[in-house]
């Protein structure tokens, strides 16, 4: 039942066929096990079900620290992520926005999500009859997808792959569709590699879905006018990068956490680049600030008639670049 996911595994570095050593499997999965490239001599542990397939550090140069930073938090972060949103509306209506965007993509065959957290869209994708490799640099958060594919009896159609975007372990023209939801893109320094590892894996007419936070968000600007911090926003202007400020609900403690902010035109150019057709932009949360901190039970009635605004002109310009999250819709 597993056999699908060796046939597409591929050396992050080298991108040469990798040797198996089965140490324990059951009918769904390999337990246990190595993954050895011949080319380069590279190793890759199997455990606990899932593939870690991470470059060795050497090549990560730079950015080891940004990765060590970001695999930490998000480590910690996955004991109380689902909990964090629950009943949250403001997070739910941005799940069912994500929903569907991957819809419009009309899901089929082997299909690879990229920061799949705990399983939101990978779950999804499962139940609609796709083979999915869900895709993390955090163990912990792979560990809760697998426990919900058990749960959900969804083990033979997902393969859990710790990884990152811009070492993707994976042949060439391999994957149906590819998706990464919830900013897991702008979490990547090295976010140009990103996107031709994934025009490398990615089928030809295949399609991709992402989406990303914008650096053009039009409510950034206006609380950085009207609360005059004219300082930042001029450094603001010079830099695509940043830090995102995240508060763990369990303690209590805000983390920084490093993120590339897309440009809307830089972004469609960076496609245009691999070759990518057919490009859509589209933005949400343009006329209204997602809150994740705190209850919000439910929307006021301004907020809800914002979220109408939002869902009205979404895909229209020049609303379309103006959102806090950019959703891009392109084709191979």
């Amino acid at each position: 039942m597993f056999e699908w996911i060796l046939d597409i595994l591929a050396c992050p570095v080298c991108n040469n066929s990798l040797e198996t050593k089965i140490l324990k499997e059951n009918d769904e999965e390999i337990i246990y096990g190595t993954l050895k490239c011949d080319l380069c001599n590279a190793k890759y542990p199997i455990t606990d079900g899932i593939f870690n397939l991470l470059p060795p550090k050497r090549h990560l140069k730079n950015h080891l620290a940004k990765y060590r930073r970001l695999l930490r938090f998000y480590d910690r972060f996955s004991e109380t992520y689902d909990e964090q949103y629950l009943n949250n509306p403001f997070f739910e209506y941005q799940r069912s926005v994500e929903n569907r965007i991957i819809n419009l993509t009309s899901p089929c065959g082997t299909v690879l999500d990229i920061g799949c957290g705990t399983g939101k869209q990978t779950l999804l994708l499962a139940l609609k009859g796709c083979k999915v490799v869900g895709l993390d640099i955090s163990k912990r958060m792979l560990k809760r997808v697998r426990e919900k594919a058990k749960e959900q009896k969804l083990m033979d159609k997902i393969a859990l792959v710790k990884a990152t975007a811009d070492f993707l372990p994976f042949k060439k023209l391999v994957f149906d569709r590819v998706y990464s939801i919830y900013a897991a893109l702008n979490h990547v320094p090295k976010y140009k590699t990103a996107f031709k590892k994934i025009g490398q894996v990615l089928k030809n007419n295949g399609k991709i879905a992402i989406t990303v936070i914008n650096k053009q968000r039009i409510l950034w600007w206006i609380y950085s006018l009207t609360n005059l911090k004219l300082n930042f926003l001029r450094k603001a202007l010079r830099q695509n990068d940043g830090y995102l400020r995240i508060r763990l609900a369990k303690t209590g403690k805000l983390h920084d956490i490093w993120t590339h902010f897309y440009n809307p035109k830089k972004l469609k150019k960076i496609l245009e680049e691999e070759k990518f057709q057919n490009i859509v932009l589209g933005g949400f949360f343009t006329f209204l600030r997602p809150k994740y901190d705190g209850k919000h039970e439910k929307f006021t009635r301004m907020e809800e008639l914002l979220i109408y605004l939002d869902r009205k002109f979404r895909w229209k310009k020049p609303f379309n670049t103006l959102g806090y999250y950019l959703a891009i819709i392109a084709k191979k």
